[in-house]
């Protein structure tokens, strides 16, 4: 069955507020784990863990590529970072003008990255399959946005759109790139159990993974843990995975 998820960081959303810190533990961890993994930001996520098994093939599609170079770095080291917490390569970012739908139908590319007007974003979700009806209504409210595709039998995503807008300050944009990189990578869903977090809403002064992000993603790629687990299979797992590899990623908190 094709997996299809709708990730966006609405602009009703995105008002930078001075939020209490809320220091992790191992119980909030597994609780952010369980809202990212099993939801998204609108509250229909998967029933099953999805993550990737194939390497991250980042195209730009269009759009304002200048804007884009102002983020290389930006984007390699979401890249990096991913690659170094989950084991999925990733070659160079590429510049193909192939068409809209081309991440989600199996051509070479993987993840279609476009940085265009937030007027833009739906003529881009409208172009997918496997769309909910109000994707592209969410998507045109959004600072920024990503879609997955997928096998829901299987727990295996296989292609991502994302979309940055270029009409919103550069400081939200160096928010948006790690955390829709981070949410396509099998944690779509908006959680502020601990805080900071770049998956909770509203920190969107947040540039990075947090320790406890990265422990999050690292926990979602251990070999311990399958593609396809349900929530109440995959969670005590997940749990004695974050005590376990705690101190590995949590020493400075």
């Amino acid at each position: 069955m094709r997996y299809a998820i709708l990730i966006a960081l609405l602009l009703t959303g995105c008002v930078t507020t001075t939020a209490r810190t809320i220091k992790p533990s191992p119980d909030l961890v597994a609780r952010q784990f369980a809202a990212a993994a099993y939801g998204n930001d609108f509250g229909n996520g998967s029933r099953v863990l999805m993550r990737w098994a194939s390497p991250l093939l980042v195209d730009a599609r269009g759009g304002d590529i200048a804007t884009m170079r102002q983020h290389e770095n930006d984007l390699a080291s979401a890249l990096t970072a991913i690659e170094q917490l989950t084991g999925i390569s990733h070659g160079p970012i590429s510049h193909d003008a192939a068409s809209l739908d081309a991440a989600s139908n199996g051509s070479r590319s993987s993840v279609g990255l476009h940085f265009v007007r937030r007027r833009h974003f739906s003529d881009i979700v409208k172009k997918l399959p496997n769309r909910r009806r109000s994707s592209a209504a969410m998507a045109r409210t959004s600072a920024c946005f990503a879609m997955t595709f997928g096998d829901a039998a299987k727990g295996l995503i296989s292609s991502a759109i994302i979309g940055i807008a270029t009409d919103i300050s550069k400081a939200r944009r160096r928010h948006c790139i790690p955390e829709e990189f981070m949410q396509i990578m099998g944690l779509p869903g908006d959680a502020c159990h601990y805080r900071p977090s770049l998956i909770c809403e509203g920190e969107n002064r947040i540039f990075e993974m947090q320790p406890a992000d990265k422990l999050m993603l690292a926990v979602l790629y251990d070999p311990a843990l399958q593609p396809g687990m349900t929530k109440d299979v995959a969670m005590p797992i997940a749990r004695r995975l974050i005590k376990q590899h705690w101190h590995e990623y949590m020493a400075a908190e």
